[in-house]
């Protein structure tokens, strides 16, 4: 009967200790593809900045006409489109970046919309950044900080967020990272 107790308890033990070691490895696994998902999101996201930052840092470069076009934002105070020239290969060539919705994400009931920034270059599409921005912002600032037209705008801040989605599929939640930065092209303080 001892012999009997002992296998019951050993196999009790084993079967518990397996139990936790799946149970940990599964949760490990999880934490892993998550932290990679926002890791390959924020990364996006950064390369898109990069992008975006030296790019405006030419605004109006050596233009001879208008150095900033025009400025457009929806209802919610996103950019829908921004329109300013530069100089390329030694050619004034108008660049516009241009807010698109691609999708709508459901998470915890909320909708959550999502966009893609297309970059336009003469008028023919020439890139832009991943179909998962959640916002994208840009302001035109007078030196001082104020609110500015494109003819007198001297400071251009620009704000981007990237939604990516956390949890498995019955439990999921969006995380955003958030960019932002103030610039000064050399151009406008002209």
């Amino acid at each position: 009967m001892n012999v009997v107790l002992d296998n019951l308890s050993a196999t009790i033990v084993f079967a518990t200790v397996s139990f936790v070691l799946v149970t940990t490895q599964f949760r490990m696994q999880q934490d892993t593809a998550q932290t990679t998902v926002s890791y390959m999101a924020k990364r996006q996201l950064l390369s898109f900045a990069e992008l975006v930052e030296d790019e405006f840092e030419l605004i109006g470069e050596e233009v001879s006409g208008d150095k900033i076009v025009s400025l457009t934002s929806d209802s919610d105070g996103k950019t829908t489109s921004f329109v300013f020239n530069r100089d390329i290969s030694s050619v004034d060539t108008q660049i516009e970046y241009r807010l698109v919705p691609t999708d709508t994400v459901q998470t915890l009931g909320r909708d959550v919309p999502l966009y893609k920034v297309e970059r336009y270059e003469g008028g023919a599409l020439a890139g832009g950044g991943a179909g998962y921005f959640s916002d994208f912002r840009v302001e035109l600032l007078t030196s001082s900080g104020g609110s500015a037209t494109p003819s007198t705008a001297r400071v251009v801040r620009v704000r981007v967020s990237m939604a990516h989605a956390v949890g498995n599929m019955d439990d999921s939640s969006v995380n955003v990272s958030y960019w932002g930065m103030t610039l000064r092209p050399t151009s406008l303080a002209l």
